[in-house]
């Protein structure tokens, strides 16, 4: 995996797309916030992934690639190219080419309007945890878990009146931060 001083499952190079293996190709379920696979035109939730190039070499078909190996080759050094062939779920097929740069881990927030009441949500894309950040400094590491509550205050201070955690796409991540989001909504309760 290529790594350019980020910490273990908070960042990485690739084009931050989320793929889920349904039939011989897997689909686009996840696009990480400002991520090359974001920006403009790139892949949609949703699209099927049919083929895959690195730079200007022939596309190839994924239909029976392990998983572990379309996830390999969509990573690799900053600022090299990846091209996609991708079948929307409504359209014709069609190629994009992708700039790999750092895709960091994190969550995000928002409010909803659902019956006249405010509903926040929150969207953490992974559950990341900065490892080497906690074991420097301990009171300031970045971690899904850390943001999230961050968030719930500043939901609550926009007046939020119930909340959403979303975890579709959800890649995974570190197991003590599963326990620790846990926590946040079931305290004392043990995990």
């Amino acid at each position: 995996a290529h790594r350019i001083g980020c910490p273990v499952l908070l960042c990485g190079v690739g084009i931050g797309l989320g793929l889920v293996q349904r039939g011989p190709y897997p689909e686009v379920s996840h696009l990480a916030p400002g991520g090359p696979a974001q920006a403009n035109g790139g892949p949609g939730l949703g699209d099927r992934l049919l083929a895959i190039a690195e730079g200007d070499a022939a596309l190839e078909d994924v239909a029976g690639l392990p998983f572990d190996e379309i996830a390999r080759r969509l990573r690799g050094k900053p600022g090299s190219t990846v091209r996609l062939q991708l079948l929307p779920a409504q359209g014709a097929a069609r190629t994009v080419v992708l700039v790999r740069d750092a895709v960091r881990s994190q969550a995000e927030k928002s409010m909803v309007l659902v019956g006249g009441r405010k509903i926040g949500v929150i969207r953490p894309n992974s559950l990341y945890m900065d490892f080497e950040g906690k074991r420097k400094n301990p009171a300031g590491y970045a971690s899904v878990s850390r943001d999230v509550e961050r968030m719930l205050g500043e939901l609550g201070a926009e007046g939020a009146e119930g909340l959403v955690i979303d975890l579709r796409g959800n890649e995974g991540g570190a197991l003590t931060e599963v326990v620790a989001l846990a926590d946040l909504f079931l305290p004392g309760v043990e995990i």
